[in-house]
């Protein structure tokens, strides 16, 4: 089975109707038939029958989620066109829904700027689908500075956080780049001297702002611009993360979960599992126990 926010990032599918698109096919020589029968995240697609599987396993529904970011944008409930969902892990993602499909035009415009405009996990919904190459920097960043664990993290989270936004940087005096999502080489220019581990750690910050607002200008010039933001991943625990993305980023929440896409593959297995409800039925009872079961250890 291909799930269709999975195959349509091949460029096997006409963006406009999400049938396979022939002239991608007359290019690599080979017929539609390579592809598998299309389905949606969440669609029931077997029963696990292997009698090598452990007798928990055997019996239980098969299903696709779907692309990563997007099933992890569906567990924290950011599925509205007025959101924007950043997921800062290696790669820092910004994902925004789309109620229909772009035309040629808008999505060819955006493509050259290195977007994707491609098919969303839940129904009928399309995304538009950036990146940046900001958490891979900032952790080399760190690796410079010999912080490799949770302690120094904290230490110059806090560093950072006793700073300025832009700390002593707007004499030009350090500067970072390389976040581009068609590069991810570490390159430091530092011109002045005294320079601190905090201040190199606030430069890479600005640098990945910078990559942001550069995005979403892009992206603004073809949709809605939104209106809130929805922070997650490895990276949004540093206080001093959030705080920069706060800067060109509108509304910015930092969502709850653990591991939200592991909790976005949960849900959509458990609407293949009870396929007499819809699957946002399902989706709100499960966030909802989530944000209960969160409450009661204490988080916000």
């Amino acid at each position: 089975m291909a799930e269709y926010s999975l195959v349509s990032r091949t460029g096997l599918l006409d963006q406009d109707d999400s049938t396979p698109w022939d002239t991608a096919f007359e290019v690599l020589g080979v017929g539609p038939d390579l592809l598998a029968e299309r389905v949606g995240a969440g669609t029931p697609v077997g029963i696990v029958t292997d009698d090598a599987m452990p007798d928990g396993f055997r019996g239980a529904v098969l299903t696709v989620a779907g692309h990563d970011h997007l099933v992890s944008a569906v567990a924290v409930g950011a599925v509205h066109s007025g959101q924007l969902y950043d997921s800062m892990g290696t790669a820092e993602a910004l994902v925004r829904v789309l109620d229909e499909p772009l035309p040629f035009d808008a999505r060819e415009r955006l493509a050259v700027a290195g977007i994707n405009t491609v098919r969303h996990v839940l129904p009928g919904k399309y995304v538009l689908l950036a990146g940046t190459k900001s958490g891979l920097l900032m952790r080399r960043v760190l690796q410079v500075l010999g912080i490799a664990d949770a302690q120094g993290r904290a230490r110059i989270d806090d560093e950072v956080m006793a700073l300025p936004v832009a700390g002593s940087l707007a004499d030009g005096g350090l500067s970072v780049t390389g976040a581009r999502n068609d590069d991810g080489v570490l390159k430091i220019v530092a011109n002045s001297d005294g320079l601190t581990p905090a201040e190199l750690f606030t430069a890479t910050l600005l640098h990945g702002n910078d990559m942001c607002a550069e995005l979403m200008e892009v992206m603004d010039r073809e949709v809605s611009p939104p209106t809130s933001t929805v922070l997650t991943g490895g990276w949004s625990s540093m206080a001093s993360i959030v705080r920069a993305r706060r800067r060109v980023l509108p509304d910015v929440t930092v969502a709850t979960h653990d591991e939200a896409t592991a909790f976005g593959a949960a849900l959509f297995a458990a609407s293949a599992a009870n396929s007499e409800a819809d699957f946002e039925s399902v989706a709100a009872g499960f966030r909802s126990g989530h944000s209960d079961h969160n409450h009661s250890k204490g988080r916000s």
